[in-house]
């Protein structure tokens, strides 16, 4: 996208100098995103024929309470994967759990 990272804030400019993408939380309180215009990102994504896509991964293990035991309960996994067409987001997650010995 040619963009230079400029700033305090760490801003996302393009060649104009106009702010393309940005973390909000370099501004005011809150978890750390990236912010970017839907119309740069279309132009961009059309022009070099490219998707944007994701995938979501997850594990979580259970074990139980006692610090020692040797019993595990499980494994729930998550598994996932989205794209983006321009004006909304299509995808779907499974989530499997696996039964442990405990």
């Amino acid at each position: 996208m040619g963009l230079k990272i400029t700033g305090r804030n760490a801003d996302f400019v393009d060649s104009s100098g106009r702010i393309v993408a940005f973390d909000p939380s370099t501004r005011e309180s809150g978890h750390s995103t990236l912010v970017i215009l839907r119309e740069a990102l279309c132009e961009f994504l059309a022009r070099e024929k490219l998707a944007l896509i994701w995938t979501l991964l997850g594990e979580k293990n259970i074990y139980p309470p006692e610090t020692h035991s040797p019993n595990w309960l499980g494994r729930l996994t998550i598994l996932g994967i989205y794209s983006w067409d321009g004006k909304s987001i299509n995808g779907s997650f499974r989530k499997d759990f696996f039964k442990g010995r405990g």
